[in-house]
């Protein structure tokens, strides 16, 4: 797997590549401040060879995406700002144009998703290679999976897409799909319901838990403390489904929506020091098991699914990087 190369992807990551402004009517979204096109920016990454989006089930690796459906009673009492993209489009016409200026008034609007994190306004949804989601395109669910709400908007560009969507929000009983984390940040009980299900064809499995999103006690990350206590009520009830707990500090700010080169390689370091010591714990608990007798039962190999995706050398080489000093400072530093 090309880790390093997907580190240099994210790097190309600027606030122009992957934010607009909030154009869109709102039909499977949540109103926010900015218009995610990550659809755009990932399109090479996130399409097969023959030039078509991946879906859920051209994935090689299982991969379950978890997206919060906001449900219809809280949301019809939500302030219009939510809800009608023309009020939102309003308020951010006073918006600065560089990025400096773009974290306190992200910062309002985060204080506000705390109100988000309640399982009687949103509900977990599932959306994965299997059953009436299997032909969602993998960009359209990560996109609605960090769709912040108040924060970052998507809407689906791909026709094929809308039918599909309408029919899961009908399913699901729900008028909006938003960040995943408003639902279950750390979903250890909905991945162990869903091996139980059958997902990987065995139960026996290894659950390890990453936790970004906890309290920080860094001046930095004060303010975040009343969210993230908020979040943290999640883990009462997911905690008990992990084998293994990494909490990864410290992390990047939630604010920072375009990280720099430089904070990105900052992360990874942080990253690799959380991990360090949960390594020699999961490798035990992934040891093998004898049953009685001279091995354990044998089980007919399964065909691998091979990846539909572009190769990595295609999707970098695909990257239209800004040519001259001038174009490069304003795709990292302007909206």
């Amino acid at each position: 797997m090309p880790i390093d190369e997907y580190a240099e992807w994210a790097k190309t990551v600027s606030y122009r590549a992957i934010l607009g402004p909030e154009r869109r009517r709102s039909r499977h979204g949540l109103a926010g401040m900015f218009t995610l096109r990550f659809d755009q920016f990932a399109h090479t990454l996130l399409s097969r060879a023959d030039g078509e989006r991946m879906r859920m089930s051209d994935l090689a690796i299982p991969f379950d995406v978890v997206v919060a459906g906001v449900r219809r009673q809280p949301y019809a009492a939500l302030p219009s700002r939510f809800r009608h993209r023309e009020r939102s489009t309003l308020t951010l016409r006073s918006l600065p144009f560089l990025p400096i200026g773009i974290g306190p008034w992200v910062a309002a609007r985060m204080w506000q998703v705390a109100a988000f994190i309640d399982l009687r306004v949103v509900k977990p949804i599932v959306i994965s290679a299997d059953g009436a989601t299997r032909d969602v395109n993998v960009v359209d669910a990560a996109s609605f999976s960090s769709a912040i709400p108040g924060v970052l908007h998507h809407e689906t560009s791909d026709p094929r897409m809308l039918p599909i969507l309408d029919e899961l929000c009908a399913d699901q009983d729900v008028a909006a799909m938003v960040d995943g984390g408003a639902a279950s940040n750390v979903p250890v009980e909905l991945a162990w319901e869903r091996v139980r299900d059958g997902r990987l064809g065995t139960r026996n499995a290894c659950y390890l838990a990453f936790d970004c999103f906890h309290p920080h006690w860094d001046p930095r990350h004060l303010w975040l403390v009343p969210i993230t206590q908020a979040v943290q009520l999640q883990m009462v009830r997911n905690l008990p489904y992990a084998d293994h707990l990494v909490r990864f500090e410290p992390t990047l700010s939630p604010v920072n929506l375009a990280p720099s080169a430089a904070a990105i390689d900052r992360a990874c370091r942080w990253g690799r020091d959380s991990v360090e010591p949960a390594i020699a714990v999961t490798s035990a608990l992934l040891e093998p098991t004898w049953w009685e007798g001279d091995r354990p039962p044998a089980a007919e190999p399964k065909e691998r699914t091979k990846s539909a995706a572009s190769s990595m050398s295609a999707v970098m080489a695909a990257i239209q990087a800004p040519t001259g000093r001038f174009r490069r400072w304003r795709s990292r530093h302007l909206t």
